[in-house]
């Protein structure tokens, strides 16, 4: 089972990012190459990832789960911890291809 709710941190101001992937090392590489592109889809993400570099970032698995719960998970997550990085505030698969 390699599906997944995520989340990134910003280690310097304490916000986070909520996500779900198929595959979380695919995911991160995406989310990572956008960031250093600078044209990640969450504006608030991409301006703490510019201000305070990627060594005060962690990506963590938060909970493993089926491809068929993914999005239940990752909405009890949205809502129970209130990202502050999410552009989106419900877990519909919203910018990328679902990986």
């Amino acid at each position: 089972m390699d599906c997944c709710v995520y989340k990134i941190i910003c280690l310097t101001n304490g916000r986070i990012y909520i996500g779900s992937a198929k595959n979380f090392i695919t995911r991160k590489k995406s989310h990572l190459k956008l960031l250093r592109k600078g044209t990640h889809h969450s504006r608030h993400l991409q301006n703490s990832f510019n201000k305070y570099g990627i060594r005060n970032f962690e990506f963590s698995i938060i909970e493993f789960c089926t491809l068929e719960d993914r999005w239940n998970r990752e909405q009890y997550y949205l809502d129970t911890l209130l990202p502050e990085f999410n552009v989106l505030k419900n877990a519909t698969g919203g910018y990328l291809p679902l990986i």
